[in-house]
């Protein structure tokens, strides 16, 4: 059989299955065949702080472990963002830019039946 990336992987695959390899020999393997198919590392754009009005948006003072979420909250077609913190409280930020060039405004903390909505994680 010729020994293609494709067998190498599949190879590994079928040894880690047997519990024939090891963690640092399927390192070893796994990265031997990374190479031979030519895998090279996600690249990424630099991060970029999102603003709403002029501030930066910050959940500090909710003591952060922020949980975006980008999604259309007010059916205009445009990604707004939902933000999760760890007290379990959502910040809105409502889109009045473009899908291109968001511009967000801190709608406050989202609301349910009047009520500052809530999930209870701890």
């Amino acid at each position: 059989m010729r020994r293609t990336p494709l067998v190498s992987a599949f190879l590994v695959l079928v040894a880690l299955a047997a519990g024939a390899l090891s963690a640092l020999a399927l390192s070893a393997a796994a990265l031997s065949a990374a190479e031979e198919l030519e895998i090279s590392p996600i690249q990424l754009d630099p991060p970029v702080r999102l603003k709403a009005g002029i501030e930066f948006i910050d959940t500090g003072e909710h003591i952060a472990h922020a949980g975006p979420l980008a999604v259309d909250l007010d059916a205009d077609g445009k990604p707004d963002l939902l933000v999760g913190n760890f007290r379990g409280h959502f910040q809105v930020y409502l889109n009045a830019g473009t899908r291109a060039e968001p511009e967000y405004v801190d709608k406050g903390l989202l609301q349910a039946d009047g009520e500052t909505a809530k999930v209870p994680n701890w």
